[in-house]
């Protein structure tokens, strides 16, 4: 089974609102350690670690909630920064997860899972 992300964040009903109106909002309430916790599950999934790789530039879309069933989906996407010290040589790559997510009781619960797509042949 793929190891799954989990994001439970307390959004009352008018904060929830404004959400869907403006997805990076979410980010932005998320605590430094919930944003820690997210960047090294995206970096434990790497199959490569050279280059240090570090995550930047977060941004959410293709927010979509259904209001009946209280549940909906987004898509979290990110740059992937690597810097090699020895050869002064700089690379990112972008990339994204798929959320799914439930809100009921002021509370949402996402969930996610990383697979790093490497094409090598």
């Amino acid at each position: 089974m793929e190891p799954i992300f989990v994001i439970r964040l307390p959004l009352a009903k008018p904060l929830f609102d404004r959400w869907q109106a403006q997805p990076d909002l979410l980010l932005r309430l998320m605590s430094k350690e919930q944003m820690e916790a997210l960047d090294g599950f995206i970096v434990d999934r790497l199959a490569d670690r050279d280059g240090g790789p570090g995550i930047s530039a977060r941004n959410i879309d293709k927010l979509r909630f259904d209001d009946a069933l209280r549940n909906g989906s987004f898509r979290l996407h990110f740059q992937i920064d690597r810097r090699y010290c020895c050869s002064d040589v700089t690379s990112c790559s972008d990339d994204y997860i798929d959320f799914t997510f439930d809100y009921d009781g002021d509370v949402i619960v996402a969930q996610g899972s990383y697979f790093q797509w490497d094409l090598d042949n």
